[in-house]
């Protein structure tokens, strides 16, 4: 085993590594970003995608990176399913309080797909139960992977669309494929690979070309190349710039956004919907001012994030951090 390899196998042993904390932040702060124009700037989600000049590439693989990173750092070693249940914890008491304050009743947090953006914390109880049963089977895992994404396929083809919205199922169906690459790319040690800068840029190469062909092209069907592609390339991409980016503010901000990605993602809806009832949605329209999105989103999103710490650490000294399911 190589020494860069060693280290990297520090996470098990639960030592954190820079390179994906600053991963894990960078797919937090896209996630931010996504929502932004939704939340904020415009509304909602067909008008932002209509005028946000960046919000359909950020679109194209801001999730699948943030499952690929999930994947990625899943210890099968490890594996507490009870650990993962406390997940439910945030789902049910952000998700139901964020659906009284902003949104309408209860019942209309369970039945819709997305539960109002809290859908994830559900998604990723439920892969983390499909990997525990896959392991406990003994059959091998990427027969299990494959056996998953069959069930999952069938379940959202036969089950009524309550059920589906339900149990959100079309995000597991979506999503599933990107979690299990994400452990597939730790196992293959793609990150020490000697060819890791060209499959880099191979990477970048697949999704500017798919990009363009899809949405400029407008050929379908290439998401899976586009998603995908960037994902690997961002991960290949954090691993070599680690061992170059030596100033300490940068590294302290990136492990400080990586490791509270979770609180991140369960707060970041109230801080958004909050400053969307103070904005004038129209604005950027009516001035014809959309370009400026390009300057707002990232500092906004920066300026969330760090909100979201903050508030963080408030429920942490009153002794509620416990509704984070840590």
């Amino acid at each position: 085993m190589t020494a860069e390899k060693e280290k990297t196998e520090a996470i098990i042993g639960n030592k954190r590594l820079l390179y994906i904390d600053a991963l894990r932040g960078f797919a937090i702060l896209l996630v931010i970003i996504g929502h932004i124009p939704q939340y904020i700037l415009y509304n909602g989600y067909e008008e932002a995608m209509e005028y946000s000049p960046y919000l359909p590439i950020v679109y194209s693989f801001h999730m699948a990176l943030f499952m690929i990173v999930s994947g990625y750092v899943v210890n099968l070693n490890k594996l507490k399913i009870i650990n993962k249940l406390k997940l439910l914890i945030p789902f049910f008491v952000f998700g139901i309080l964020y659906t009284l304050t902003f949104k309408s009743s209860v019942l209309s947090f369970f039945l819709n797909v997305y539960k109002y953006g809290y859908w994830y914390l559900l998604v990723f109880v439920f892969f983390f139960f499909f990997l525990y049963l896959v392991k406990i089977s003994k059959i091998n895992l990427y027969v299990g992977m494959i056996v998953v994404q069959i069930i999952l396929s069938l379940c959202a083809h036969y089950l009524s669309p309550t059920l589906n919205n339900l149990l959100s199922l079309n995000p597991c169906l979506g999503l599933w494929p990107y979690f299990c690459l994400g452990i597939i790319l730790r196992h293959s040690d793609i990150v020490y690979s000697k060819y890791r800068k060209a499959l880099c840029a191979a990477g970048v190469c697949l999704f500017i070309i798919g990009y363009y062909i899809e949405h400029q092209q407008h050929i379908p069907g290439l998401h899976w190349i586009i998603s995908g592609s960037a994902s690997i390339a961002l991960l290949l991409a954090f691993f070599y710039l680690e061992q170059f980016v030596q100033n300490e503010r940068i590294r302290k901000m990136a492990n400080t956004i990586g490791v509270h990605t979770l609180q991140i993602y369960t707060l970041h809806y109230f801080v958004m919907s909050t400053i969307g009832l103070l904005w004038n949605a129209e604005i950027l329209i009516n001035k014809h001012l959309t370009w400026v999105e390009g300057v707002i989103s990232p500092v906004l999103a920066l300026m969330i994030a760090y909100i979201c710490i903050y508030l963080t650490r408030i429920l942490k000294f009153i002794r509620l951090d416990f509704v984070f399911g840590r």
